[in-house]
């Protein structure tokens, strides 16, 4: 019985650290190189973590990863920006969706991944790869079109509706759903031929355990 509990730990600890990883990877994206610019459109960098975490550690891990990623995004400069010209009412509704369209998309992205990957893991790992950019845009497009005063507001210029849609709808969807088709499966795959060898070892011991009580 000690050995497995020492051997529960060892699992623990080691799923605690992959996921403080990610924590750290996801805050370190968001803060340092969160956007990376091109000209008039943004790519969302901090999309990468979101979906091989929930990948590995399971919708719940996607979810805390896309609320941490949201919590941050409200105090970008783009974000306060938008804020401070919104009148108070719609300050709430611009919180809300922030967090709700990055976590919602980790949780679908963990639960996709773990009903396919039964089947082909790397299948799943695609399908969790356009799931995070893929919802993320959703939400907040729905947003838009559920609340169109929150976004009609003139700034510098620009109909913040219209940004949107031709912007990033038209422009940085397309680039966020392809980088991450490419990296995030790559990534995964490659990190697999590292975890399975931890994995597959533990099971292997139980195995002999359960067997040598039946030969006596």
């Amino acid at each position: 019985m000690s050995n497995k509990s020492i051997r529960s730990i060892k699992l623990d600890a080691r799923t605690i650290t992959g996921i403080a990883i990610f924590v750290a990877l996801e805050i370190a994206l968001c803060f340092i190189t969160n956007y990376v610019q091109f000209g008039t459109f943004n790519i969302n960098l901090a999309l990468f973590p979101i979906v091989i975490g929930a990948c590995f550690y399971g919708p719940w891990v996607g979810l805390s990863l896309g609320i941490i990623n949201g919590v941050i995004t409200i105090f970008a400069p783009a974000t306060l920006a938008i804020l401070t010209i919104l009148p108070p009412q719609y300050v709430f509704l611009i919180v809300v969706v922030c967090i709700l369209k990055t976590a919602l998309a980790g949780f679908l992205a963990g639960l996709f991944h773990k009903l396919i990957a039964k089947k082909n893991n790397l299948i799943a790992a695609f399908v969790a790869a356009f799931t995070v950019p893929f919802i993320n845009t959703l939400v907040f497009v729905l947003f838009a079109l559920m609340f169109p005063g929150v976004l009609v507001g003139d700034t510098a210029g620009q109909n913040l509706f219209v940004y949107i849609i031709l912007v990033l709808v038209g422009i940085n969807f397309p680039i966020e759903i392809a980088t991450n088709l490419v990296i995030d499966p790559a990534i995964y795959k490659a990190l697999l031929h590292f975890l399975p060898k931890k994995k597959k070892s533990a099971p292997k011991k139980e195995a002999d355990e359960t067997v040598d009580p039946t030969k006596e």
